[in-house]
């Protein structure tokens, strides 16, 4: 069997030599410094002056542009894309990793991930479920319910867009909020109609009021949360109508010791007046007493077949952390625990994409199981400001002394104005307003490079520092974009 060939370029040198010791494998070094720059002409030169015959294949990095099937034509040797980062490169050939002479071995791997995650959930959602909420079945795979808070004190217009946001990001259901204390009734009514005929997803109406539940109901409300001890029977909801079940007498401020016991007691009192459709609640609860709270449905899970509801959205609001990873986290629980419906909702802005973020949590999970793996790479994943590989070193010339850079106190205004920056998370835009005594241009975009170019073909910046500066924030806007994070300019 021949040797593996690595192509790359001065500035990944050393990672890639250190890669090619663990595969046996050898490195030809371009003179470009990323081989991006490399072009198929260029390769085939370079590599015909090299002994090939003793090389299976080539490899070249995952971000070269282009088909290298051209470079295969020109030296006869089998040429293909690794990975993005060289780093993985080991770990994706070691899984047997299919190589392609397009893509790189990340975007295989996720495309592969998707059409076995495709797969996967046709083969789920052809089991029986246990019952539908709407035309949704409950039971073969988590399904997410995403809640519009306080409905009573939103529009109709923020309601719709809300709910529209959510099924554009995962949701599988919309849940309707209500307020505390009650007397909303036609309000909450009127957001279930709106928000079934603006998505055709199921609608849940979400309150303890008995009025509340009863006009949501009467909407078309296909899902009720949530029915305790101190509703149970107190308002007539029609067997075919889902019903989540809490442990407490919410009349009372209640939370009965025995949770378990009080659960399964009012799960019984609903089963008495003719209610079958029943998603159990022993509520999750933030820290510190989240690990005890967990606990509970799997003890909740031991005792009973009844599907299991998970609100998770209250978890990782109260916490000052990342959602994205706690998402993650709590999707893999769900999967593990067997929950049937998972509530989240994007209440403030640090939960901003959470819908999203559990959805890709769920996949990861669910794929994970089917493989009987942990979530990792699958070639779908949630990393967003962390990565799995190391950074790049330069290796400097031992007599070259670094300069201490410092930074210039001193500013200058540019002749051809200033930028305002913002990020509108709604249009999925980063704006950029250029002013002099008032603004005379607006420039948006979903990416710091095209609203650059844009910028600058219509020459808006003269000084180089403000052009510096500009990319910095306009880049750092794009990032915010992207994760959710509130961008403020000129912040850290």
């Amino acid at each position: 069997m021949g040797k593996l060939l690595l192509v790359t370029g001065t500035i990944a040198e050393a990672e890639t030599t250190e890669v090619a010791v663990g595969l046996h494998a050898d490195v030809a070094v371009f003179p470009v410094s990323v081989a991006l720059f490399l072009t198929p002409k260029a390769a085939i030169k370079g590599l015909k002056e090299l002994d090939l015959s003793i090389y299976e294949k080539i490899l070249f990095p995952g971000l070269m542009l282009g088909d290298v099937s051209e470079i295969e034509n020109g030296v006869g040797v089998p040429c293909f894309k690794g990975t993005i980062q060289v780093g993985d490169l080991p770990r994706a050939l070691k899984k047997g990793s299919e190589l392609s002479k397009v893509d790189a071995v990340e975007a295989l791997l996720e495309k592969d991930a998707k059409r076995e995650l495709k797969d996967l959930f046709a083969t789920l959602e052809a089991k029986e479920g246990l019952f539908p909420v709407g035309k949704l079945k409950i039971g073969p795979v988590p399904r997410i319910l995403a809640e519009v808070i306080d409905v009573p004190r939103l529009d109709k217009e923020d309601i719709v867009n809300q709910a529209l946001h959510y099924k554009q990001t995962g949701a599988d259901m919309i849940d309707i909020g209500a307020v505390a204390g009650g007397g909303n009734a036609k309000k909450l009514g009127d957001a279930v109609s709106w928000v079934k005929d603006a998505t055709g997803l199921p609608v849940s109406i979400d309150s303890l009021d008995v009025e509340e539940i009863k006009a949501g109901i009467d909407a078309g409300a296909e899902l009720v949360l949530s029915l305790d001890s101190s509703n149970i029977g107190k308002v007539d909801i029609p067997s075919d109508t889902a019903c989540v079940m809490l442990p407490t007498d919410s009349s009372k401020g209640i939370m009965p010791k025995d949770r378990i016991g009080a659960l399964l007691a009012n799960i019984e009192a609903a089963k008495e007046i003719g209610l079958r459709k029943l998603l159990a609640d022993p509520i999750l609860e933030p820290a510190p007493r989240f690990a005890e709270s967990l606990a509970r449905f799997k003890e909740f899970k031991e005792k009973s077949p009844v599907p299991l509801f998970m609100g998770v959205g209250n978890v990782i609001e109260l916490i000052d952390a990342d959602s994205i990873g706690m998402n993650a986290l709590l999707a893999s629980a769900g999967v593990e625990l067997g929950v049937a419906v998972m509530l989240t909702t994007e209440a403030s802005p640090k939960t901003l994409y959470a819908v999203r973020e559990l959805k890709r949590g769920l996949e990861m999970a669910l794929l994970a199981r089917a493989r009987k793996s942990v979530p990792k790479d699958l070639g779908l994943c949630l990393l967003t400001a962390k990565g799995k590989n190391k950074g790049r070193d330069i290796e400097l010339p031992a007599d070259l002394v670094a300069i201490c850079a410092r930074a210039d106190p001193g500013f200058t205004r540019d002749p051809k104005g200033d930028f305002h920056i913002c990020v509108d998370f709604k249009k999925k835009t980063v704006i950029a307003a250029h002013l002099t005594d008032q603004y005379d241009e607006v420039i948006e975009g979903g990416d710091a490079e095209s609203i650059w170019k844009e910028i600058e073909k219509k020459g808006l910046v003269s000084d180089k520092n403000h052009a510096a500066y500009l990319g910095r924030e306009l880049q750092k806007a794009e990032s915010c974009l992207r994760s959710g994070k509130a961008y403020i300019q000129d912040s850290v």
